[in-house]
């Protein structure tokens, strides 16, 4: 999802329960991934150091 369009969605939705819902659906898309760039920022500083 477009973070901008997101966002558009977050200021105009007010139904908490469709937010947490959204949210848990990005979470779990992305937690993989997440957890992916972390463990290259963190081989990359130990690299740099």
């Amino acid at each position: 999802m477009n973070p901008f369009r997101f966002w558009r969605w977050l200021r105009q939705t007010e139904r908490v329960d469709e937010l947490r819902a959204a949210l848990e659906r990005v979470s779990g898309d992305y937690s993989e991934l997440l957890d992916d760039l972390q463990d290259l920022i963190r081989a990359t500083r130990e690299e740099n150091q």
